[in-house]
């Protein structure tokens, strides 16, 4: 395998899952590599595509180019159809008709086809699946008060809902409900930040109690993620550096919890902006923090300055704030510290 032009860590990943190929002649499989590069790639590419997807060695060659061909007429480009076939290799053996009432059936319930495209590159699994266990799962999603058009645009941002399943759904709805939302304010933040329902449900429990340990009481924090739910897609540290931050520039807590959209900057361009702001000599109240989360063609615009050379100006300045910071952070700061407008020297 190795003198036909594998490496080592190539050779390993290959037969891990395909033990067969040791049996392959190196005629067989030189003979594979020139089929691969029949496709248009040069003998690397060859190689790394049967890496991963090793069932290229041992398939019949006609039935790969015919499947091949028949996702490339649904719109695929061949190499997005290698890749989901290195994700699903059973998608390779089914016959062409089951494939076609599949994307078929897709459409019925409600996707377009550039839907259906990013729901199967990320999910080529779904192809796998039965028509029926297709069109249970889209209703058992339905069936939980969520419109069909609803649905298609969830599932399009987060295919996972199709993985979880109806049961693993519904314990993470009633594990939420019982923090302190209401079933309809779950299905709100669900259909504003579609891949809520694919955290795990521990994920959303650590989220929740960052949040309050933060934040101060749960009903804060459930009025701050019903604004914004992507809050529970951040980890932890980042939220705590977001935070941080904003302290450091004299930003309450209370008024983060009052505009939680702010979480959704990252803190070094808030670091940043202060610093721009301060060092022209700006100064900073409760009621002009706005000017540090303006989107950043109003800041370009203003300003004259872009996000990536306005972040190269006090990159190293911020590494070197982060540095300090970490070396003087302990326990207490935790979400208890309360900045009240003073202004930081960074």
């Amino acid at each position: 395998i190795k003198d036909c032009g594998f490496t080592d860590e190539q050779t390993l990943k290959m037969t891990s899952t395909s033990p067969h190929i040791f049996g392959f002649s190196k005629k067989r499989i030189e003979d594979r590599i020139n089929f691969v590069m029949g496709f248009g790639y040069d003998k690397s590419k060859a190689i790394k595509i049967l890496t991963k997807a090793p069932m290229f060695m041992s398939l019949d060659k006609d039935n790969i180019t015919s499947r091949i061909v028949q996702f490339e007429q649904l719109g695929y480009s061949q190499d997005e159809v290698i890749d989901m076939f290195s994700k699903a290799p059973t998608m390779i053996s089914l016959p062409p008709e089951n494939i076609l009432d599949k994307y078929n059936k897709l459409i019925d319930l409600g996707y377009n086809p550039d839907q259906i495209h990013k729901i199967t590159k990320t999910l080529p699994n779904i192809y796998t699946h039965s028509i029926t266990k297709i069109e249970t799962s889209f209703n058992d999603i339905v069936d939980l008060g969520i419109t069909p058009k609803a649905v298609v645009r969830a599932t399009t941002r987060a295919p996972g809902l199709y993985t979880i399943g109806i049961d693993g759904i519904k314990r993470k709805i009633e594990a939420l409900v019982r923090s302190g939302y209401s079933y309809e304010e779950v299905l709100k933040m669900e259909n504003s930040y579609a891949t809520l329902l694919t955290l795990a449900q521990k994920n959303l429990t650590d989220r929740l109690e960052t949040l309050t340990t933060i934040f101060g009481d749960i009903e804060t924090v459930r009025r701050m993620t019903i604004a914004v739910p992507t809050l529970f897609g951040y980890g932890e540290d980042n939220i705590r550096e977001k935070v941080q931050v904003m302290n450091d520039c004299g930003i309450s807590n209370e008024s983060i919890s009052s505009h939680p959209n702010r979480l959704m900057q990252g803190p070094e361009l808030t670091y940043c902006r202060y610093r721009y702001y301060t060092d022209k000599g700006y100064t900073f109240n409760e009621a002009n923090y706005f000017k540090l989360f303006a989107g950043s063609r109003r800041f370009e615009s203003q300003e004259g300055l872009t996000k990536s050379e306005l972040i190269d100006k006090y990159h190293s300045a911020y590494v070197k704030y982060k540095g300090r910071k970490k070396e003087v952070r302990s326990t207490a700061f935790r979400g208890r510290r309360q900045a009240r407008g003073f202004i930081f020297i960074f």
